[in-house]
């Protein structure tokens, strides 16, 4: 009985370490299939006299990273998301709800090839029952992730900027960076998720405001980041908030006591905030970025920034809610590089005019980290 037993547990060890190998090498030939193509259009791009003037990418993404499940489940979905994210070979890669691990269990963390984490805050603590707590998992986490090939990080800073009592800690993860094209161009960048879900928007009169507190917060402790994105918990507008909430149990006792004006206004308290403070986001961000619809992910850009940076291309949205009730959003930017001969004529640089680490070593880096943690 016992060899069967042995010989079963070998089997199961086998058939998780299989279904990871096989996950990652299509993450392989896809990254393969789209580093070929990428490059054959920005050939036939600059062959045709275009010009790329899009110089940073910044990607942001509530990976609702919970680690539920069993251990063949958590690792391949924990595998999907970092090879999803590292795949958008993005320049700044803002991710909510990871989770923060003891150092005995650092090996559960997220691994991004080529990426750093310039700063992460610890935000809700998880709960003893939660696989991840017995994985080493301790608290969610913002974070900033910044490509080391192109970028290179001067400062860093993690702050909380919840003030209510009875609501999940909300923080901001900051840093400060600076291009690797020769321009010397710096600007600051910061993670957020701010206060929503259920158990608040039941009760949002007592928690109006919140979300302007929490954005006013973090824009002063971040220092008036030049971007900063993440979960808002907030839409766009008011009929957006009808569309996609005209079931939603919260709205639905708000509008049946004549309270429908006052719970739109909280339901877009994060984004008219970040307005309010002179910073701007794309028109063109209007897929739904929740499993349950709407746009609540967003990215901003400071109004009167002095690096230059402006947006640039169109907005991208990524995933299908397989492995996060998130979508990925993707927003280009341009800036300009000012030297003692340009006034003018200001031509955009590219962040990414480095060597970065090619998608398909990206890949194949995390085959091997499967390989080695499926043993």
């Amino acid at each position: 009985p016992r060899s069967k037993a042995l010989s079963t547990t070998l089997q199961q060890k086998m058939k998780v370490r299989n279904t990871i190998i096989f996950h990652s090498l299509k993450a392989v030939l896809c990254s393969h299939i789209l580093l070929t193509y990428t490059t054959t259009a920005n050939a036939t791009a600059t062959n045709n006299g275009a010009s790329n003037s899009c110089s940073l990418k910044v990607a942001t993404w509530n990976v609702a990273s919970m680690q539920r499940g069993t251990k063949s489940e958590i690792s391949k979905r924990l595998l999907h998301l970092q090879a999803t994210v590292t795949f958008q070979n993005a320049d700044v890669i803002l991710l909510q709800e990871g989770i923060s691990f003891l150092p005995e269990g650092i090996q559960n963390d997220m691994y991004l090839p080529g990426y750093e984490r310039a700063s992460a805050c610890a935000t809700e603590v998880l709960w003893e029952t939660e696989p991840a707590y017995i994985r080493g998992g301790r608290h969610l986490q913002n974070s900033v992730f910044y490509n080391t090939d192109t970028l290179i990080l001067l400062n860093s800073a993690a702050n909380k900027i919840s003030t209510a009592q009875k609501v999940v800690p909300r923080c901001v993860a900051s840093a400060v960076i600076e291009t690797r094209d020769g321009t010397g161009t710096q600007f600051t960048v910061a993670s957020v998720h701010l206060t929503g879900g259920r158990y608040v928007d039941g009760r949002f009169e007592m928690f109006a405001l919140n979300k302007m507190m929490e954005v006013s917060n973090a824009l002063h402790l971040a220092q008036r980041p030049d971007i900063i994105g993440g979960d808002l918990n907030s839409y766009r507008s008011k009929d957006e908030v009808i569309m996609f909430q005209k079931e939603y149990e919260p709205f639905l006792h708000a509008t049946a006591m004549g309270k429908q004006n006052a719970y739109l206004d909280w339901a877009m308290e994060g984004t008219t905030s970040f307005e309010n403070n002179g910073y701007l986001r794309r028109g063109d961000n209007n897929k739904s970025t929740t499993y349950y619809g709407g746009t609540i992910d967003h990215i901003y850009l400071k109004n009167e920034t002095t690096t230059g940076l402006k947006f640039c291309g169109a907005t991208e949205v990524h995933g299908n809610f397989t492995y996060s009730d998130h979508r990925m959003v993707v927003t280009y930017f341009s800036y300009t590089a000012k030297t003692n001969d340009e006034t003018e004529n200001e031509t955009p640089r590219s962040a990414s005019a480095g060597n970065k680490l090619p998608l398909s070593f990206r890949m194949l880096s995390l085959l091997v980290i499967a390989l080695i943690s499926s043993k």
